[in-house]
């Protein structure tokens, strides 16, 4: 099939999508100078979505690229070669050779076949947490940047995230943001119910006011912990006297969070839950302002995240105990999004230096790799270029600067 782009021109679309969804396929496109993109075909197009990524392409921000990784805003929308209706839009491709980042929320990594990316990020190897704490740092950023441009994920999943073997990371979906022009509120689907907080249960998403960044920041806290300890925070077995509880969605409402002020109404409290006493305490503290707080605006912002996981990082994380993931392996295979065989690269061993020995060096900075090509190796400077840059530059130079330097040190 070929669909036409009033920006790129003819793309044709490869025989069979590469992902699939409820509202839509996504396809590997190839424009007239062997380009590639991304399609995505809305096979269920919902009442103003056409008009919301025809305004997203038509304004797209200034930098989809950090050190973190990209975000793949819409670039046109596309129609059927020799029609006039719109049937999808074009964007760019995620970063090579990414998985999804539900591969990493898993206790154990899906399937039977692993790839080389999977012992990298082994959770109970103190290399392995570290490095998941980074991509974890990553996420942080590019949630921060979705919302300095005004927008709100709604649905933001690990389906939705995509590492790439260097542990920079891809948004994709993005026609699912609330986007605000003027007066006007361009709203997203709603989201999947173990990642949508309490307030959802409450609220008109027809008519109601717009949703706030702090429903992402629910998001983005289950995330960081199912990424760090392989389990949704809200799992567990209430007493046989709260009634109504049976679901994670239910648990949420109720907020049943494990570690919370209602741990008492909790039966069986599954056993990876209990490496939350050895996780950093700043993180501990982190995820209980998430899921525990009195007031949504009180979670933690997506900043917050990436400061204490770059800190905790820094340090160096702790060894968890690897008996409590001895569970049977996920059958689900591991989807990749772009099929080739990742980089072998090996993790170093990190030195603890002081941060004070180390000077900001900005121009140093390396840019994320382009989607669909791999970058060369880094031959930067050790563990020790890893310091208080926080103070001396924004947020999104920070963690752009130390997405493409610290982790080259792991992937």
């Amino acid at each position: 099939m070929n669909v036409t782009s009033s920006k790129l021109g003819r793309l044709e679309l490869a025989d069979a999508p590469f992902a699939s969804g409820g509202a839509g396929e996504v396809y590997r496109a190839t424009d007239a100078s062997g380009a590639i993109y991304c399609v995505k075909i809305l096979t269920k197009q919902k009442p103003g979505e056409i008009e919301k990524i025809k305004h997203m392409a038509e304004n797209p921000p200034a930098n989809l690229n950090a050190g973190w990784g990209t975000l793949c805003w819409p670039i046109d929308l596309v129609k059927k070669y020799g029609t006039v209706k719109p049937v999808g839009y074009v964007m760019p491709m995620a970063l090579t050779d990414s998985v999804e980042l539900s591969n990493l929320t898993n206790i154990r990594w899906p399937g039977k076949s692993l790839p080389p990316l999977a012992a990298k990020l082994d959770r109970t190897s103190p290399n392995g947490l570290t490095a998941r704490m980074l991509i974890a740092c990553n996420i942080s950023a590019a949630v921060d940047r979705i919302h300095q441009l005004g927008c709100v994920f709604v649905d933001l999943k690990p389906q939705n995230i995509l590492v790439s073997p260097r542990g920079q990371i891809s948004l994709v979906d993005l026609d699912s943001l609330q986007v605000v022009s003027g007066r006007e509120i361009f709203r997203g689907p709603l989201g999947s119910p173990e990642y949508m907080p309490s307030e959802s249960y409450k609220m008109d998403f027809n008519q109601g006011p717009k949703i706030e960044p702090s429903w992402d920041l629910f998001s983005l806290a289950v995330i960081h912990y199912e990424i760090l300890l392989g389990i949704h925070p809200f799992t567990a077995s209430p007493r046989p006297s709260i009634i109504g509880c049976e679901t994670i969605e239910d648990a949420i409402r109720f907020k049943m969070y494990v570690h919370g002020n209602n741990r008492s109404n909790l039966e069986v409290i599954p056993a990876p839950h209990s490496s939350i006493n050895v996780v950093p305490s700043e993180l501990a503290a982190l995820f209980k302002r998430a899921f525990d707080a009195a007031s949504p605006a009180l979670r933690p912002t997506a900043k917050e995240w990436g400061v204490a996981l770059h800190n905790a990082a820094k340090v160096g994380a702790p060894v968890l105990s690897k008996a409590i993931f001895l569970v049977p392996r996920p059958v689900v295979a591991s989807r990749r999004i772009q099929p080739s065989v990742p980089a072998q690269v090996t993790f170093p061993s990190i030195p603890q230096q002081p941060s004070s020995s180390w000077n900001p060096s900005p121009s140093r900075a390396s840019s994320p790799a382009p989607a669909n090509t791999h970058s060369p190796n880094s031959s930067q400077s050790p563990q020790s270029e890893i310091g208080d840059y926080i103070g001396c530059f924004s947020w999104v130079l920070f963690v752009g600067w130390m997405g493409s330097l610290i982790l080259k040190k792991f992937f």
